[in-house]
């Protein structure tokens, strides 16, 4: 079971329990937030003919959730090699949460989607959800 809970977080069945799992390295619009819904839905797309995926467990945050990098299955290969935090990256549906992941890959396919000017790009005043979250307090 993948049940998709907003653009960043995912639940899944671990282990026989349902366990909430925070992708790493992005933070999406919230909810409420424009292209929230954008991000939810691509994510959902994203995973919804998944019947298993790949997770690589980084780290627990405050709120017990896993936070994890999420991999699907690449059509030609068959392998676990599809890095879904990236897709979102490259969907212009999250920012590329600088304050915990350094990843190179993760700068790039934000830079890609800057360039492109799509999604959340595609508006020159989007305001990141950190910043939101501390407005909308």
């Amino acid at each position: 079971m993948i049940r998709v809970l907003d653009g960043d977080t995912i639940e899944v069945s671990l282990n026989e329990k349902e366990t909430k799992i925070r992708l790493y390295g992005i933070d999406a619009p919230e909810t409420d937030q424009e292209y929230g819904n954008e991000s939810t839905i691509k994510l959902d797309m994203l995973l919804k003919f998944e019947d298993k995926i790949k997770l690589t467990i980084k780290d627990i945050d405050r709120y017990g959730r896993k936070i994890a990098e999420v991999y699907i299955k690449n059509k030609e290969s068959k392998e676990y090699d599809t890095n879904v935090n990236i897709l979102m990256l490259e969907h212009g549906l999250s920012w590329h949460y600088k304050r915990y992941s350094k990843d190179k890959n993760y700068s790039t396919a934000e830079k890609n989607a800057k360039e492109k000017k799509i999604g959340i790009w595609s508006k020159i005043d989007s305001v990141p959800p950190w910043e939101y979250r501390k407005i909308s307090r």
